[in-house]
């Protein structure tokens, strides 16, 4: 019997400060509401199911002050909020206010899930009008409301027990409990957000490290394969594309080349304009070398069934020309703002050379890669070939 009349108690103020609602400015009552009509029905309807609900309603009085009016007042003087209560509807709030009346009443375990709801709908509204509603501020005016309530139970003697407030300090509790576990949802949400572009920057163990520590140790491999591939061409044909479809091609063959990659565990760094470049046995994979090979048949493969689908449109294609080499490198992150993993050494030198000076369609290795894994794959001796920089150099094509 107490919850019913207490809830009867406030859902009279509740109700005055709907119709005072109603005296605002024709600005804000013609305001359609996400619902898809005026404010000023919203709000007459709320009165209507509010007397339906609460039908002793029908015969009290108004109370002597709108506790939202009151409640306005306190939020501006503590929290220097300058809207003024004639300035602004309540449209969200009045909705979840309701439901918060009705489990007031009821205090079952079903008004309870319907607050929960309510409260985790309205604070989405809030986002979706881009009000910056945190967790701070609403538990401020939820504290704030239920000081305002107390003070208007001490009006009341037959409300004035702490029987009374209890009633009232357990819903309050258990509203910002449910604004808690709303808010805690965003930011765990925004921390898998975070989580996942660090982890599609930064491999995942230095992406760990580098949230752990602040920073990422640099990685000295003694071996390491180097795999460089960069399009025959692309300047010509790409003067020709219009910049969608040269966008859209690019992404097509690295989304490729990222699959086939990740498929043999090597490491994507970077792509140079139409270069990508990768690396194997960063993170103790001992097989890298074999591994870059049979990607680098793959990538190979993917780009001469592009060509053919390609000449069959009599659309432009692009060849390639792939270069790996194996050796000794260093790697890690480098910059404070904008993170970049990247690879130093003289092995990532030489698989640049071995791209440049490979053939086209072909894929062109060094004499270290070639000792690794010729037992494995077929290769063709080229002989002894100048490599800008490197001077002449033992290379072979591995066969596909």
């Amino acid at each position: 019997m107490l919850r019913k009349n207490l809830s009867l108690l406030i859902a009279n103020y509740f109700r005055l400060h709907l119709k005072e609602e109603l005296k605002k400015n024709e600005t804000l009552l013609n305001h359609i509401t996400l619902e898809g009509i005026p404010f000023r029905e919203l709000t007459e309807k709320m009165i209507e199911d509010l007397e339906n609900d609460f039908p002793e309603l029908k015969s009290m009085n108004p109370p002597e002050f709108n506790l939202f009016r009151k409640w306005n007042a306190k939020w501006r003087i503590k929290e220097a909020i300058v809207i003024e209560y004639e300035n602004s509807s309540y449209k969200i709030y009045n909705q979840y206010y309701y439901i918060r009346l009705l489990d007031l009443r009821d205090g079952t375990e079903e008004s309870q899930k319907a607050l929960a709801e309510i409260v985790k709908a309205q604070l989405s509204k809030t986002k979706f009008f881009g009000q910056k509603v945190t967790f701070g501020r609403f538990f401020q005016g939820e504290s704030h409301m239920r000081e305002i309530i107390r003070e208007t139970l001490l009006h009341h003697k037959e409300f004035s027990s702490e029987e009374s407030y209890q009633i009232i300090l357990e819903q309050s509790d258990f509203i910002s409990k449910c604004a808690y576990t709303y808010f805690d949802g965003i930011v765990q949400e925004a921390y898998a957000k975070s989580d996942s572009l660090l982890k599609n920057i930064l491999p995942d163990s230095v992406a760990e490290e580098l949230k752990v520590n602040g920073k990422a140790s640099p990685i000295h491999l003694d071996s390491g394969t180097v795999l460089f591939t960069d399009f025959s061409g692309f300047t010509k044909i790409a003067s020709s594309m219009n910049p969608n479809d040269l966008i859209q091609e690019l992404d097509i063959c690295f989304s490729a080349f990222d699959s086939i990659t990740a498929k043999y565990n090597l490491e994507k760094i970077k792509t140079i304009g139409d270069s990508y470049l990768c690396v194997g046995g960063l993170f103790g994979d001992s097989i890298h070398a074999q591994n870059s090979c049979y990607a680098a048949k793959e990538i190979l493969q993917f780009l001469k069934n592009r060509k053919i689908e390609k000449e069959k449109d009599g659309r432009p294609y692009w060849d390639i020309r792939i270069g790996i080499h194996t050796g000794p490198l260093v790697a890690g992150v480098i910059g404070e703002k904008k993170f970049a993993f990247d690879i130093w050494g003289d092995t990532v030198n030489t698989a640049s050379r071995m791209e440049s000076s490979g053939e086209i369609g072909k894929i062109n290795v060094s004499e270290e890669l070639f000792l690794k894994v010729k037992d494995i794959f077929q290769f063709s001796y080229r002989g002894e070939i100048e490599a800008k920089g490197k001077g002449k150099m033992k290379m072979y094509l591995l066969e596909v």
